[in-house]
């Protein structure tokens, strides 16, 4: 998806500080398989983001629409997922995004976890 999204659309969703620190630019995203260097900043950045999803897993919890809130708790649930393919894969040459038997795989826990925090309110 990286390197489709800047070769299509020159879109390069990577911060160019990042980049930088890392001695490389958005051109790495155009490889077969990411260098160590491209590993790391996309690793980095996953390790920062799970911090604001540690942050707002329990966002769900206080929302009080019902429906909104189990929508919530899914996207937390993908977004949590994803996250964690990104700090173990390597996007330029596996896959990360996700698929229909992932969506069912995810929408189990997502529930539970939506019914948990309902029940703790």
């Amino acid at each position: 998806m990286c390197s489709s999204d800047l070769r299509a659309l020159n879109r390069v969703y990577i911060p160019q500080d990042a980049f930088a620190a890392a001695g490389i630019g958005p051109e790495s995203l155009d490889a077969a398989k990411a260098s160590p260097a491209l590993l790391s900043v996309i690793s980095g950045l996953a390790r920062r983001t799970w911090e604001l999803l540690t942050v707002s897993r329990a966002f769900a919890g206080q929302i009080r629409d019902r429906r909104l809130a189990f929508e919530v708790s899914v996207i937390q649930i993908f977004a949590e997922d994803l996250d964690k393919k990104l700090m173990q894969r390597d996007p330029l040459s596996e896959r990360v995004h996700h698929g229909k038997s992932d969506a069912l795989r995810l929408l189990v826990p997502a529930f539970i976890r939506f019914l948990k925090r309902r029940a703790a309110a």
